[in-house]
């Protein structure tokens, strides 16, 4: 399924502490890890759904919000400038995402910054698939954990979304400087 390929790596890192082995969400996340790649993206989620219920979305959200906060703060560290944090998030994480389908304008400056998305191939691929809530766990919300990830400078806020049946979505981001 696309645009799911980057929780690959994740499976392969050590599992939240907080889901030890024996518990229902490391059964969840191992059956995840020995799936992927060997099982079609979509009924491997569908198949968790339907096996562990809530439980299968609680682990995996928490595998990806623990792994996204990793790499974006790895990758803020690197690729942040002390002002220019959100310009630099915009450069590195939305202008690529019209290559991959994805529309949308912006209204504001490098201090905030609100894009409207109306068209969104993960979204797309979600109705296709079935997969829409798992979908909105594996891509809208990362949005937030990103962002601030990132840089402790930059906040996040949405009040809607496409996956969710909005008719667009809209990322908010404000600057914050250091105190």
């Amino acid at each position: 399924m696309p645009f799911v390929d980057w929780i690959g790596p994740f499976l392969q890192r050590p599992f939240p502490e907080e889901f030890p082995e024996g518990s229902v969400e490391h059964e969840v996340l191992t059956a995840l890890r020995d799936g992927w790649d060997v099982t079609d993206t979509a009924e491997l989620l569908k198949g968790l759904s339907e096996r562990y219920g809530h439980p299968a979305k609680v682990a995996v959200g928490r595998l990806v919000e623990v792994n996204v906060g990793r790499d974006l703060a790895a990758l803020g560290a690197q690729e942040a400038g002390e002002g220019t944090e959100l310009d630099d998030y915009v450069e590195r994480l939305w202008e690529p995402l019209r290559a991959v389908g994805f529309e949308f304008s912006s209204v504001g400056d490098a201090n905030e910054r609100t894009f409207f998305v109306t068209q969104c191939p993960v979204r797309d691929a979600a109705a296709v698939t079935g997969t829409t809530s798992w979908m909105y766990l594996l891509s809208c919300a990362t949005d937030a954990p990103s962002a601030t990830s990132f840089s402790p400078h930059i906040r996040f806020s949405r009040t809607m979304t496409l996956m969710q049946g909005a008719p667009c979505c809209d990322h908010h981001y404000l600057r914050v400087p250091p105190a």
